[in-house]
């Protein structure tokens, strides 16, 4: 056997060496954070949310503020584009376009929903104060039984409620102080519930999206609109519809839904981000809404031409009675049982 010189005996003792050292130096490697590995990145959800209400309200504010929630929260892992002032759809649309998947996610207004989930109809019926009603939204029971029926009738997954403002303005092109000034008028409505409080008053609905409102008081094609000191100051609807009577027959919640499909679609993690995200902004709305929407009169009765008429409790209890029968009507007729177990939960929670 032939021997090996030198420097064969050299290069074999550097290849050992190298081979001992090589672990090393992935270890260190790895260490210091450079790690040549593939690893699969994160997948980003993108999350589309629309509402119909203006961009300088509450709601608005809520929808942004949930965005940078779940951002965070996420570490980006959910990207959330937020459509407001029905940018991308009205309020009449959401009742087609979540359940189809077609948008993710809407802050949406019941009184749309009333063919599609009547139980959601409920908010018409807490009259009585913010205090009640938030009683109601914070409920177990009450959550549970909407959860079901959003995700069995329309699709989608119910996550909670923002505080839009109060149905506390009606704002017409003449005065309208008694029951009888509504004869004949033609007044916007938003749903079922809407129509039943205008004809119990003596007026005539006509369902337009609130994004139409101005356009259609500024054409005649309505003489009045039902709808928050909040939503008519944002849309200037005064400036058409100079005649403001305050009265609250309704305190205004928009509800959070998302497409059932998007929703069961999402991680476990993601999805409680999107739930403490939506809690976080609903206990916020409670604590400015009230400022918000005092200021808003506020500002409102300074402004040249407008006149602000307050209804007498006296008068207001008529007008309640009368669209507190006419709704309670409509409800129990097409929300069967479910409605019938929220009415009592809602009585039950009365302050």
């Amino acid at each position: 056997m032939r021997k090996k010189t030198f420097f064969e005996h050299l290069i074999t003792a550097m290849a050992a060496l190298l081979l001992a050292v090589l672990p090393f130096l992935a270890s260190c490697t790895k260490k210091e954070g450079v790690d040549n590995t593939s690893k699969p990145k994160s997948k980003v959800v993108i999350i589309n949310l629309g509402h119909s209400m203006p961009l300088n309200t509450p709601l608005h504010q809520a929808c942004l503020r949930l965005k940078d929630y779940v951002e965070k929260m996420s570490d980006k892992r959910i990207e959330m584009k937020v459509f407001g002032s029905s940018t991308l759809y009205s309020d009449k649309d959401m009742p087609e376009v979540l359940p189809a998947g077609i948008l993710d996610m809407g802050i949406c207004s019941p009184a749309f929903w009333s063919g599609t989930v009547p139980t959601l109809s409920i908010i018409a019926l807490t009259t009585s104060s913010w205090e009640h009603m938030w009683n109601f939204i914070d409920d177990p029971q009450g959550i549970s039984i909407l959860d079901k029926e959003c995700a069995t009738k329309a699709n989608c997954k119910y996550l909670g409620v923002f505080d839009c403002g109060a149905g506390d303005c009606q704002a017409f092109t003449k005065p309208v102080h008694k029951i009888e000034d509504f004869k004949g008028l033609k007044i916007r409505s938003s749903g079922e519930s809407t129509n039943a409080v205008i004809r119990a008053l003596g007026g005539s609905p006509s369902t337009i999206s609130s994004a139409e409102m101005y356009e259609a008081l500024q054409r005649g094609t309505i003489d009045g609109v039902q709808s928050t000191i909040i939503g008519v100051k944002g849309r200037n609807i005064q400036e058409v519809a100079p005649y403001l009577t305050r009265w609250t027959y309704l305190y205004a919640e928009f509800f959070a839904l998302m497409n059932l499909d998007k929703w069961n679609s999402l991680p476990a993690d993601l999805k409680e981000i999107l739930k403490n995200g939506v809690h976080e902004q609903q206990l916020w709305s409670r604590k400015v809404i009230k400022t918000v929407i005092e200021n808003a009169w506020d500002e409102i009765e300074k402004q040249p031409g407008v006149e602000v008429y307050v209804v007498p409790p006296d008068e207001a209890a008529k007008w309640e009675e009368l669209s507190f029968a006419a709704v309670k009507e409509i409800f129990l007729k097409t929300s069967g049982e479910p409605g019938r177990q929220l009415l009592i939960r809602l009585k039950a929670l009365r302050p």
